[in-house]
This record gives structure tokens, C-alpha cells and sequence, in this order.
């Protein structure tokens, strides 16, 4: 009797660390990132968030692979992604100064750069300044990092998802811009069950 008593003890409390770990992931787990091109052919950054709660300190990666330019990357950050919502950028809000060079270690012009910027209200004043708006380029996803409604700090990469403290990782390639503010798409049914 007290083995099969230690036994149904440690079976309960298995089920209750698992449902504590699928309570601390149930936030985290609505939120995603994807870059997606339009019917004609424009692209469009996405960051989702399918949670009744906001998330808060969102970093987003992304990088561009045109034919014919240096590689060009972005890492932005933004205050919060509103509950229950799709916030989006256009590819022309993207653009890049084409005068930034790498530094002199990086192979064949590529540099690794993990600075963060906020989208700016209007276009860099550089003569450098090349606007993503009338090219045709490739637009990969990157990563997102995010504290969830308990200040947790999350990050999505690769279709994984991972509880951490530790930043995005470093981009290659020259720094883009941002121009302009997102747009946020309020979304319908969104609930701790979705």
C-alpha cells in the first residue's frame, strides 16, 4: 500500500509540473513572426499576437536577400504588440544606406551586428539611402524575442520556442531601416482557449 501510495504522489505531482509548464508557455505560445508576399509580389513583415494580453520589449530580426546588393538586415525594436493582434511592416517601409561598410575582420563585406533601432517617422537623410519600395528582393523571417504578460522574457527562432534570458542572435549583413510606424490588424476570437 505506501508504494503504490509514493507512486500515485509522484504521478500527481509530474501532472502538476507539467501543467505549470503549459500554463508558463500558454501566452508565449500565440505569438509569432513570418514574412509573407503579397499577390503582386510586395512584401510584408508580420508579428502575431493571438494572446488576450499584450507582450512587451519585442525585438524582431528579419533580413532581405536581393539580387545584385549586399546583403541587408534588420533588427527592430518595439515597446509592445497589442492583444489580439497582426502588426505588420510593408516592404516600403524598408530601405538601407548603402555607404555603411562593414567592418574590415568580415569576410567579403558582410558584418554581424545585433543593434537594435525603433522605426523612424521619415527617410534617413543620406544620399547612401536606397528604399526597398520598386526591388524585387527575398524577405526571410528571423527571430522575435519578447516578455510575456509575467515579465518572462521568450524568444521564437526556427519554429522553436525558448524560455531565455540571452538576446536575439547577431544578423550578417548591413544595417536596414525602418520608416514609418507598423500597422496593427485588430484580430476576432482571440481568448486564453484559442
Amino acid at each position: 500500500m505506501a508504494v503504490w501510495t509514493v507512486l500515485a504522489a509522484q504521478d500527481q505531482l509530474d501532472q502538476s509540473k507539467k501543467a505549470d509548464a503549459q500554463e508558463a508557455r500558454a501566452q508565449a505560445s500565440r505569438i509569432s513572426t513570418w514574412t509573407m508576399q503579397e499577390k503582386g509580389g510586395k512584401w510584408r513583415v508580420h508579428v502575431m499576437n493571438r494572446s488576450p494580453d499584450p507582450i512587451g520589449n519585442v525585438y524582431l530580426t528579419f533580413q532581405v536577400l536581393p539580387a545584385g546588393m549586399p546583403q541587408v538586415a534588420w533588427a527592430v525594436m518595439l515597446t509592445s504588440v497589442p492583444p489580439c493582434s497582426d502588426m505588420t511592416f510593408r516592404q516600403d517601409q524598408l530601405g538601407y544606406d548603402e555607404d555603411r561598410r562593414a567592418m574590415d575582420s568580415a569576410p567579403e563585406g558582410i558584418t554581424m551586428f545585433s543593434t537594435f533601432s525603433t522605426p523612424v517617422p521619415d527617410k534617413p537623410s543620406d544620399k547612401g539611402w536606397q528604399s526597398l519600395t520598386d526591388m524585387d528582393p527575398w524577405l526571410l523571417s528571423g527571430a522575435v524575442g519578447f516578455t510575456d504578460r509575467d515579465g518572462v522574457p521568450w524568444m521564437r527562432a526556427n519554429g522553436r520556442l525558448i524560455q531565455t534570458g540571452a538576446p536575439l542572435p547577431n544578423l550578417p549583413g548591413i544595417q536596414g531601416d525602418v520608416v514609418g510606424l507598423p500597422a496593427v490588424r485588430a484580430m476576432d476570437g482571440c481568448d486564453e482557449r484559442s
